[in-house]
């Protein structure tokens, strides 16, 4: 595995994560993520997030 120091990573990269597809709709409904942020790398991880911001935008 690579490392890097901090300074030295690109700003503009993506970072794949993780995330509990319950956390992520907390986050959004808090308000503490930006839908525009966030990017998938297959179709069915973007099917779950526009369902997830479809449901958020609704309350």
């Amino acid at each position: 595995m690579q490392s890097y120091a901090v300074g030295s990573l690109d700003q503009e990269q993506f970072v794949p994560i993780r995330l509990r597809v319950d956390v992520l709709k907390r986050l959004l409904a808090e308000h503490n993520v930006c839908a525009e942020e966030l990017h998938c790398e297959c179709t069915r991880s973007k099917r779950i997030l526009m369902n997830l911001l479809l449901q958020a935008a609704a309350v």
